[in-house]
């Protein structure tokens, strides 16, 4: 029988291959056409997402340039809406640009209403504490005007004049108006509402508020915490270097008087300067310059004024002198300088532009006044300009400075100032061994035994002989404070204490007298200085206090102390008996109540008082600068920061700025008529350091709002800076980066 053999096949194989290449060939192919839409969605997103970046980078160049041309800059910028801008749009989105401040040296809030320091006027002083005082008196008939608003925590009152038919005015109008052509005013009130004439007065570009509750920041009080110096205000001991007031030159061909940087106390010698000494310069080379006078505070310094007084054609200048090229540089930027040179025989110059401001240039080297306690300026005639110093741009420039309190202003009259800053009394000890000289000599002769008051007496007894004398001297030295006095330090009282006595036999007398030779720097002051005879002895040993304030006071001031020499000089004269006189010195001590330099708050309760920041009364008080008098000018290039202090400001024939870079005070009185040449503000604060950074937000077409409320449906910002150059005044905008949700 035949077996079938069964026949192998590879159909089934085949199928299942096939099934396999079937299901990659459909893998590949799905995961092709997947890559190819995810790349297609990826080019789409891209190019939305580069349209969306083009449209916002359109929006902020659009942005920018209308801030580089606005002359509402602060407006725009403060009004927390879109800036008004259209830009092209072509991602189908809604595109808005919005602005905010940037940190400039005036602050965060650079361009918001509460920045005081930002404010051309910033009026510190307030109803609740001091009734009797306004913010600003405007005088005059005529126009204020101000460039960078006015914020007043009190009244502005305008006093006198005839109302302007129409708001604004030209400034050479000859009617009553204050007018701000760039910024806001702010005050808790204005009066009258409207002046004779029945015209509102105040005109402002940026809106009037003649009802604000609080319009007055605590903004401008970071000065204090970063001022001109490099110390914290007002502690400023470690830096006040005494000046002398310069002499008059004797020759008539010298006109210049130069002023070193430093400390000065003496009103009334810097006013018999300006005022004796004819048509000068008085110019105050770069740096900072102290003014808190002690006339009449104590000895070594003649009368009591604490005003210095330019009455005269004086000329005082602080800071560069312009060069050739400074003139030419500065015409191209619409400055006038006037070039001068240093030499003694120089003539004045004329003012304004004898001295290179911050506007023109960062490394101008000026100068800043500093005034302390109540110390105070007056012009009824001359010329003063002060060019203040750039410092290091995070803070404006500052021209002068009243000082204020520490760490605070003055405004609620508490009167918490900074004091005297007196100490008690120190009663010194000699420090070297005493030296007796002359036969007999005085025994014993330690340290120890003569620097406390302890009965252990160094004796001497003198026979002279009949009707003769004879002198031996006990010499100490020592008595030295710690620290040393340096100059500029005020010696309000000195006693030599002596605890001694003379035992006299038969018809002897006796006398005792002090030399003091007083040391600066541990150098011998010439000549010593010899005290009245003493001829008056305790009947035991007892201390005779011997005031010697008035031999000490001028060198102890003008040279400083470091030590001093004390000769005790016992004399015996015989008699017609030939009698013995027996000294016995137990101690010699010094006893001295002295001040170093100081510059004390314009708030500080002062021992004759202080008009400038105690008043209680509109009598009673005085303000740190008076202007008067048709001949005076007066140009501050850089800021007026006294905020405890008062300013009556009185000018005419005005062609320049006045305040070239704002005035802070408690309060002022201005009234300041143009000139027909007169082309800008009078009092304001320069726009080339605003600074704000423009955020553009793209949100889908009928979103809604479109800001920062609703993250989730903003598509994308950008930020970009405005700012302009300082030196150059140009203006650049820099796109810093743009930015896709999530941040």
């Amino acid at each position: 029988m035949r077996r079938d053999t069964l026949r192998r096949s590879d159909e089934g194989v085949s199928l299942a291959l096939a099934m396999i290449f079937l299901m990659i060939s459909s893998l590949v192919v799905t995961a092709v056409l997947s890559y190819v839409s995810s790349q297609l969605s990826s080019v789409q997103r891209t190019s939305s997402r580069i349209g969306a970046s083009y449209d916002a980078d359109a929006a902020l160049k659009v942005a920018a340039n209308a801030l580089k041309t606005s002359a509402q800059f602060a407006s725009l910028c403060d009004a927390g809406t879109p800036l008004p801008v259209q830009a092209p749009n072509t991602s189908g989105a809604t595109v808005k640009i919005y602005c905010s401040p940037g940190d400039t040296m005036y602050g965060s809030s650079f361009v918001t209403s509460g920045n005081a320091l930002a404010t051309a006027l910033t009026l510190t002083s307030k109803k609740s504490s001091r009734s009797w005082e306004d913010g600003l008196v405007k005088t005059k008939n005529n126009v204020l005007w101000v460039s960078g608003g006015i914020a007043a925590n009190s009244r502005i009152l305008q006093s006198g004049g005839t109302g302007c038919a129409a708001t604004p005015q030209p400034p050479t109008a000859n009617c009553a108006e204050v007018f701000v052509d760039n910024g806001r005013v702010q005050a808790s009130s204005c009066s009258p509402a409207a002046v004779s004439g029945g015209a509102t007065w105040i005109y402002a570009k940026n809106g009037v508020s003649c009802s604000s509750a609080t319009t007055v920041a605590d903004g401008y009080k970071r000065l204090c915490a970063n001022p001109p110096f490099s110390s914290t205000c007002p502690d400023l001991d470690p830096l006040l270097s005494w000046q002398p007031v310069p002499t008059c030159p004797s020759s008539p061909a010298t006109k210049t008087v130069e002023f070193q940087p430093g400390y000065y106390d003496d009103a009334v010698a810097l006013t018999s300067l300006t005022k004796n000494c004819g048509a000068r310069l008085f110019w105050f080379r770069p740096g900072t310059y102290y003014f808190d006078f002690k006339n009449g505070d104590a000895p070594g310094l003649t009368g009591t004024s604490h005003v210095w007084d330019v009455s005269t054609d004086a000329t005082v200048v602080a800071g560069t002198a312009p060069t050739a090229g400074d003139v030419t540089g500065a015409a191209g930027k619409g400055i006038t300088l006037n070039a001068w040179t240093t030499a003694a025989s120089a003539t004045p110059p004329a003012v304004p532009g004898a001295c290179v401001p911050p506007t023109y240039k960062q490394a101008n080297g000026g100068a800043t006044f500093v005034f302390g306690g109540d110390s105070r300026i007056t012009m009824t005639k001359g010329f003063l300009e002060v060019c203040a110093p750039w410092g290091d741009g995070t803070q404006p420039p500052v021209a002068l400075w009243g000082n204020p309190t520490s760490g605070d202003d003055e405004d609620d009259g508490d009167g918490d100032g900074d004091g005297e800053g007196d100490g008690d009394a120190d009663t010194l000890q000699m420090t070297a061994t005493p030296v007796s000289t002359g036969t007999p000599s005085f025994s014993p002769r330690t340290l120890t035994a003569l620097a406390t008051p302890d009965n252990s007496s160094s004796t001497v007894s003198i026979s002279p002989g009949r009707n003769r004398s004879a002198t031996v001297d006990l010499t100490v030295a020592g008595f030295a404070p710690v620290p040393a006095a340096p100059k500029g330090s005020l010696l309000t009282s000195a006693q030599v204490l002596v605890r001694h006595r003379a035992t006299l036999t038969s018809s002897a007398s006796a006398t005792a007298t002090m030399t003091l030779t007083p040391t600066a720097t541990g150098t011998a002051i010439t000549p010593a200085l010899t005290v009245n005879p003493t001829t008056s002895f305790p009947s035991g040993l007892g201390e005779t206090s011997i005031d010697v304030t008035s031999q000490l006071a001028a060198a102890f001031r003008t040279q400083g102390y470091t030590g001093l020499g004390i000769k005790y000089s016992a004399t015996a004269n015989g008699g017609s008996g030939s009698g013995t006189a027996t000294f016995a010195v137990d101690s010699v001590r010094l006893r001295l109540t002295w001040s170093r330099p100081t510059l004390r708050s314009q708030t500080a309760d002062l021992p004759d008082g202080n008009c400038i920041g105690r008043a209680t009364s509109a009598s009673a008080s005085c303000d740190l600068v008076t202007t008067s008098g048709p001949s005076t000018r007066l140009y501050l290039q850089g800021m007026a920061y006294a905020p405890s202090a008062t300013f009556d400001i009185t000018l005419t024939n005005v062609s320049q700025q006045v305040f070239g870079w704002g005035l802070v005070a408690r309060s002022a009185s201005l009234g300041i008529s143009p000139s027909a040449d007169l082309d800008g503000p009078v009092v304001s604060v320069p726009t080339l350091n605003q600074r704000a950074f423009l955020t553009a937000y793209l949100c889908p077409v009928g979103s809604g709002t479109c800001d920062d409320s609703d993250p989730a449906r903003i598509r994308g910002r950008a930020v970009a800076t405005v700012a302009t150059d300082p030196a150059t005044g140009a203006v650049s905008v820099v796109v810093e980066g743009w930015q896709v949700p999530p941040y």
